[in-house]
């Protein structure tokens, strides 16, 4: 059984400054848009406080545990920063899991001028929007300390997150290269379905474990706790490729299969040729031979031959 551990979707890698077309740019204004309207909306009906220290640290937690997505074949990147994200959205509000998201969704192809502002911009709200989601989710169900309730509300809020963020990135994805939504879709896990969401529960678990470490020991907790993360995206990357190794050596072997079919079809060509030249020059020779002794026979036979 293949193995996979889930992070948290992104658009596919491009080359520099890809062009968007008209319809993505479009979804992608939207997703921003509402993004900020509900940020606003959040920022209105909650107003429990954060410390600034507090809100920095966590923005840099989520920067430096998805600056370095982990490639799934040709469809969109998958970035570790899931488990803490979701462990912010199980700590604070709605309005403040947003901003950490909305602010920590660094990409590093940003840096790099790889993508357009847009794309950049809807990334980044898209993945508030799934934070948001999940927040919303558990603030309205729940509570940290519930347990065992605590668990079943974090999948719940684990589901909330992962519905947005994939069906955002993928309608996203699909519009701007024209591909099939359930392709898109299909192309944004790492090895089996069953491998991968297993993992991605996982890793939705982990992030309650990281919001518990918060509300015990603070920062430090939270840093302790980013060592699954760190083993997690080596595993992913390992499975990555793994993946890109199976796919080179079935692209191989179909090549050599199709070899083998080739000459086999030049041998039966070839057979055929030679059988064809036998028919034509070499048959009708010995054919004539044939004959020919047959009436030398039946000439010995009736005694003409000494005459003849």
């Amino acid at each position: 059984m293949s193995v996979s551990v889930a992070g948290r979707s992104r658009p596919s890698r491009g080359g520099p400054l890809e062009a968007d077309n008209p319809e993505f740019k479009t979804f992608a204004v939207g997703i921003v848009v509402l993004t900020a309207i509900l940020l606003v909306a959040a920022g209105l009906a909650f107003t429990r406080s954060t410390p600034g220290l507090a809100l920095l640290a966590w923005v840099v937690l989520v920067a430096v545990a998805g600056v370095i997505p982990v490639g799934s074949g040709r469809g969109p990147r998958l970035a570790m920063d899931l488990p803490v994200l979701l462990a912010a959205a199980f700590t604070f509000d709605p309005f403040t899991a947003g901003l950490i998201a909305l602010a920590g969704s660094v990409d590093i192809r940003e840096l790099r001028r790889e993508i357009t502002i847009i794309r950049a911009l809807w990334n980044r709200s898209q993945t508030a929007l799934s934070v948001m989601a999940a927040s919303l989710t558990f603030v309205a169900l729940g509570d940290l300390h519930q347990w065992p309730q605590t668990p079943l509300v974090a999948l719940l809020a684990l589901t909330a997150d992962g519905l947005v963020n994939y069906l955002v990135v993928g309608y996203g994805t699909s519009l701007r290269t024209a591909a099939p939504l359930l392709r898109t879709l299909s192309s944004m896990r790492i090895g089996s379905l069953r491998a991968f969401v297993l993992n991605y529960v996982c890793f939705g678990f982990l992030g309650v474990l990281i919001a518990e470490a918060y509300a015990a020991f603070g920062l430090i907790g939270v840093l302790g706790s980013l060592a699954p993360v760190v083993l997690g995206s080596q595993a992913f990357l390992h499975r990555s490729r793994l993946d890109r190794v199976e796919l080179s050596l079935a692209a191989t072997s179909d090549a050599l299969r199709r070899v083998d079919e080739r000459i086999a079809e030049e041998r039966r060509d070839e057979r055929s040729r030679i059988a064809e030249a036998l028919h034509d020059e070499v048959l009708q020779d010995l054919y004539n031979v044939t004959i020919r002794a047959k009436v030398l026979r039946q000439d010995l036979l009736s005694g003409r031959l000494l005459e003849l």
